[in-house]
């Protein structure tokens, strides 16, 4: 909005009472329209935010108000005010970040994936990827829906699964070349993702 429009009543109304798909913000001064041109150049919009969040739910109740206009404190005001506008930075943020979060998790599955027989910590696979531990674990999160580490043990249990099903090596030998240094620790990760052993899954599987 510009300074002073009015044409838009602030982005009410009167037939939906309360049922608002967007939220908006009037602007006034020459400094508040500079920060928002500079926004809305870094971020396109529209931002999605989790409409049953705290905050979000205390301004769906303010548009019930049968005059729309609410009477507060200024420091809640301040509070409400700032707290909403982080919310639509954090959410735009994520979406220009989208690309590259996505783009790390991939990077570090690929090292995983290559070398699954490195007992990888997350603090070698974020130094590979040149970000953080948290970071890292983030997005790969985000991405895969569980953390490096069980990613890895996932991994190394489906290759086992398939050397298993389509060959006979020794177990001894499928165990040390996927990283596990004992049959106790090999059979304990095995059963966890299987509720088998690795020789009742192969006799099942070849009878």
């Amino acid at each position: 909005h510009q300074v002073r429009d009015d044409t838009n009543w602030f982005g009410r109304h009167p037939q939906h009472r309360g049922n608002f798909e967007w939220l908006g913000f009037i602007f006034e001064g020459t400094a508040a329209l500079d920060m928002v041109a500079q926004v809305r150049e870094r971020f396109a919009g529209p931002y999605r935010l989790d409409p049953q969040a705290a905050l979000l739910r205390r301004m769906t109740a303010l548009t019930k108000e049968r005059t729309h206009y609410v009477t507060m404190a200024p420091s809640e005001c301040m509070s409400m005010t700032c707290g909403l506008l982080a919310m639509v930075l954090k959410a735009a943020e994520g979406e220009v970040n989208a690309p590259q979060t996505r783009q790390l998790a991939e990077t570090a599955e690929a090292l995983l994936r290559e070398s699954p027989e490195n007992d990888w910590t997350v603090g070698e696979l974020a130094s590979r990827c040149g970000v953080s531990r948290e970071h890292l674990t983030r997005a790969f999160k985000e991405k895969y829906g569980v953390s490096p580490r069980r990613y890895l043990g996932e991994l190394r249990i489906q290759e086992a699964c398939a050397r298993l099903r389509g060959t006979q090596e020794p177990i001894k030998n499928i165990m040390l070349d996927l990283g596990y240094t004992s049959h106790a620790t090999f059979n304990r990760a095995f059963r966890r993702y299987t509720d088998a052993t690795p020789s009742e899954y192969r006799d099942a599987r070849n009878p």
